[in-house]
């Protein structure tokens, strides 16, 4: 499994790691629907320090091989279990902050914080 798919899975799982990704997608302005793999370098780049705090360190490279289109194993395939398409936000009229999550297999994760 790739770092920045273990990233990925933390940031969806866990409330305080999926606000402040949430966040860092909402300072980047980075437009609802954007697919990880269009995202900036600079894009990524804003991600490095929240996963050097999760633990799950991954550089720029990494993140982009992600996405380069090479073929998974078998067993990263399995531990994904569908991958990660893009993340859209939308920001509420409370005050909040919702970003959605879509897996490339259609499963998504909502992820709402207070600005």
């Amino acid at each position: 499994m790739s770092k920045f798919t273990e990233f990925y899975n933390h940031v969806v799982s866990d409330p305080k790691f999926g606000a402040a990704f949430a966040k860092i997608i909402e300072e980047q302005k980075i437009p609802a629907g954007t697919p990880f793999e269009n995202f900036t370098d600079e894009n990524f780049t804003a991600l490095l320090p929240l996963a050097k705090e999760m633990g799950l360190e991954f550089t720029l490279a990494e993140a982009k091989a992600h996405f380069s289109g090479s073929e998974l194993s078998d067993d990263e395939l399995e531990a994904v279990a569908g991958g990660s398409k893009g993340a859209n936000q939308n920001t509420a009229g409370d005050n909040s902050t919702q970003v959605h999550c879509t897996a490339i297999g259609g499963e998504s994760v909502q992820i709402t914080y207070n600005n």
